[in-house]
C-alpha cells in the first residue's frame, strides 16, 4: 500500500484494546486510532499495541478550541496530554471542534442557513488556539492534523477554506473525511486540487444513498441516520470516493487512511476486510 491503513475507534463498541489490536492485525491493518479520553488507559496498558506490532496512528481531540480557556481545561489537561503523547508517540494528533445543538439539527444539510457560525473573534481564537496547541505538540515530534466534521463549527466548504487560509500548513495539516464531504456535497477533487499537499490523513467511509437522502430531505437527523447505517465501508455506498482516493494514493502525500464507521452497523472484521480489498483495487488501478 502507498500508505498504511488504520481504524478509528467509532467502529468498536466498548471493545477492549486487545480485541481491537488482534482484529486489526489479522486484517493486515497497520494501526489504530484512539480518542483523547483513552489516554490514561493507553498509558497504563500499552502492551496490546506493542505485542501486535500496530502503530497508534492518531490520538483524536474533539474540543471547543474557539474558547481560549480550553488550553487549560480541556480533557486531558495539556501537560498530561503532552507527556502522554511523548510516551505513546502516535503518528498524529487529530484536532476537531464541536458545534452546537443547532448545528446538529442541520448536520448534513449542504444548503442550510447556519446562523450560529463562529464570530470573527471566535474564529480568530480558534485559529490561534489550534496553532498554539499544534506548535506544542509538534515540538515533541508528533504531527498535527485538523478534521472538519459534520455538526461542527468547521463544517461547510467556506468554513473549511477560511480555517485553512488562517492556519499555517507546516503547523496544521488537513485530515480529510470523505464521508463528511460527500454528505455536505463538497467536491473532494476540487479540495484536493487546492490543498492536496496539505492532506496528511484521510478518513475513508462511504454513504448509504437512502439514508443520505433522508438527511437531505430533513426526514432524519444525523445521529439517527448514523445509527441506522449511514456510513458504510468504501465501495458499498454511492459516494464518489474512488477517484479522490486514487489521486491521494498517487500523490503519496497522505500518510494514513483510516476507516471510520459507527458501531453495530457492520461487523468490524468484515468492514476491515472490505476496506483493505477496496484500497488494494485502487492502488492497482482497477475501476
Amino acid at each position: 500500500m502507498a500508505a498504511p491503513l488504520s481504524c478509528a475507534p467509532g467502529l468498536w463498541k466498548e471493545a477492549p484494546l486487545e480485541e481491537i489490536a488482534e482484529t486489526c492485525s489479522a486484517a493486515t491493518f497497520a494501526g489504530v486510532e484512539q480518542r483523547g479520553v483513552a489516554l490514561s488507559s493507553l498509558l497504563a496498558n500499552p502492551d496490546p499495541l506493542a505485542e501486535s506490532g500496530l502503530v497508534l496512528s492518531a490520538l483524536s481531540l474533539h474540543e471547543p478550541w474557539y474558547d481560549r480557556a480550553v488550553t487549560l481545561t480541556h480533557r486531558p489537561p495539556l501537560p498530561q496530554l503532552l507527556d502522554g503523547l511523548a510516551s505513546l508517540n502516535p503518528a498524529f494528533c487529530i484536532l476537531s471542534v464541536p458545534g452546537s445543538n443547532e448545528r446538529m439539527s442541520t448536520a448534513g444539510w449542504p444548503n442550510a442557513m447556519r446562523y450560529d457560525a463562529l464570530s470573527a473573534s471566535e474564529h480568530a481564537t480558534l485559529v490561534d488556539t489550534v496553532q498554539s496547541v499544534a506548535d506544542m505538540i509538534r515540538s515533541i515530534g508528533v504531527a498535527v492534523a485538523f478534521r472538519p466534521r459534520l455538526a461542527s463549527f468547521i463544517e461547510t466548504e467556506d468554513e473549511i477554506e477560511q480555517f485553512l487560509e488562517g492556519t499555517e500548513p507546516e503547523l496544521v495539516t488537513l485530515a480529510l473525511d470523505l464521508g463528511h464531504l460527500a454528505l455536505m456535497e463538497i467536491d473532494p477533487m476540487a479540495l484536493i486540487e487546492r490543498h492536496g499537499a496539505r492532506i496528511a490523513y484521510c478518513y475513508v467511509r462511504d454513504l448509504d444513498e437512502q439514508l443520505a437522502q433522508e438527511i437531505h430531505l430533513g426526514m432524519r437527523g444525523l445521529p439517527s441516520a448514523a445509527a441506522a447505517g449511514l456510513f458504510v465501508p468504501p465501495g458499498r455506498g454511492f459516494a464518489a470516493i474512488r477517484k479522490p482516493l486514487r489521486r491521494l494514493l498517487r500523490a503519496d502525500v497522505c500518510q494514513w487512511y483510516t476507516l471510520d464507521l459507527q458501531p453495530d452497523t457492520v461487523a468490524p472484521r468484515e468492514a476491515l476486510d472490505i476496506t483493505f480489498d477496496y484500497m488494494q483495487e485502487i492502488e492497482a488501478g482497477q475501476d
